[in-house]
Protein backbone atom coordinates (compact mmCIF):
# COMPACT_ATOMS: atom_id res chain seq x y z
CA UNK A 1 0.00 0.00 0.00
CA UNK A 2 1.20 3.18 -1.14
CA UNK A 3 0.98 6.15 1.61
CA UNK A 4 -0.59 9.13 0.12
CA UNK A 5 -0.81 12.78 1.71
CA UNK A 6 -2.57 14.91 -0.76
CA UNK A 7 -5.60 13.88 -3.12
CA UNK A 8 -6.60 16.72 -5.58
CA UNK A 9 -10.05 16.56 -7.55
CA UNK A 10 -10.54 19.06 -10.48
CA UNK A 11 -13.43 18.84 -13.20
CA UNK A 12 -16.54 21.17 -14.81
CA UNK A 13 -19.60 20.47 -12.63
CA UNK A 14 -22.02 20.15 -15.58
CA UNK A 15 -24.31 16.92 -13.71
CA UNK A 16 -26.43 17.98 -10.86
CA UNK A 17 -28.96 15.49 -9.19
CA UNK A 18 -32.24 16.69 -7.81
CA UNK A 19 -33.08 14.48 -4.84
CA UNK A 20 -36.31 14.76 -2.03
CA UNK A 21 -38.60 16.66 -3.87
CA UNK A 22 -35.94 19.39 -4.79
CA UNK A 23 -34.04 20.11 -1.23
CA UNK A 24 -31.12 18.27 -2.31
CA UNK A 25 -28.88 18.85 -5.17
CA UNK A 26 -25.60 16.48 -5.75
CA UNK A 27 -22.87 16.90 -8.13
CA UNK A 28 -20.30 14.42 -8.01
CA UNK A 29 -16.48 14.57 -9.27
CA UNK A 30 -14.30 11.04 -10.03
CA UNK A 31 -10.62 10.63 -9.77
CA UNK A 32 -9.26 9.91 -12.81
CA UNK A 33 -7.15 6.73 -11.39
CA UNK A 34 -8.91 3.40 -12.85
CA UNK A 35 -7.49 1.42 -10.86
CA UNK A 36 -8.98 2.78 -7.08
CA UNK A 37 -12.06 4.89 -8.22
CA UNK A 38 -12.22 8.13 -5.32
CA UNK A 39 -14.85 10.39 -5.60
CA UNK A 40 -16.32 13.44 -3.97
CA UNK A 41 -19.66 14.16 -3.30
CA UNK A 42 -20.72 17.83 -3.18
CA UNK A 43 -24.18 18.32 -1.89
CA UNK A 44 -26.17 21.21 -1.11
CA UNK A 45 -29.49 20.72 1.09
CA UNK A 46 -31.98 23.50 1.26
CA UNK A 47 -35.72 23.34 2.45
CA UNK A 48 -36.63 26.26 0.73
CA UNK A 49 -35.32 24.27 -2.68
CA UNK A 50 -33.19 27.66 -3.48
CA UNK A 51 -30.20 26.12 -3.48
CA UNK A 52 -27.99 29.07 -4.52
CA UNK A 53 -24.52 28.30 -3.53
CA UNK A 54 -24.70 25.13 -5.55
CA UNK A 55 -26.31 26.58 -8.31
CA UNK A 56 -22.94 28.84 -9.16
CA UNK A 57 -21.11 25.74 -9.11
CA UNK A 58 -22.91 24.28 -12.39
CA UNK A 59 -20.99 25.05 -15.50
CA UNK A 60 -18.12 25.93 -13.19
CA UNK A 61 -14.64 24.23 -13.16
CA UNK A 62 -13.84 23.52 -9.60
CA UNK A 63 -11.02 21.75 -7.50
CA UNK A 64 -11.41 20.16 -4.00
CA UNK A 65 -8.22 19.02 -2.76
CA UNK A 66 -8.01 16.43 0.52
CA UNK A 67 -5.00 16.61 2.61
CA UNK A 68 -3.78 14.03 5.19
CA UNK A 69 -3.06 16.30 8.18
CA UNK A 70 -1.95 14.00 10.51
CA UNK A 71 -2.54 10.26 11.27
CA UNK A 72 -2.11 8.26 14.23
Amino acid sequence: MSEWKKQVFEGKITDIDIEDGGRAMIAHMDDSDPNEKMFIRIQSWDDTKEHLKMKQLYGATVRVTIEILDKE
